[in-house]
């Protein structure tokens, strides 16, 4: 019984901290070029 309540309690802590890294945002860059490797436009 000691063993599994235990275990419980390891497994939220192991999860809150792993959730605690997670990030909310972020950034995306590079470019778009066409097939003749002009800036595309749209």
């Amino acid at each position: 019984m000691t063993r599994h309540v235990f275990g419980a309690a390891l497994a939220v802590l192991l999860g809150g901290i792993s959730a605690y890294a997670q990030q909310t945002s972020g950034n995306i860059t590079g470019r778009v070029l066409d097939p003749q490797g002009a800036p595309f436009r749209a």
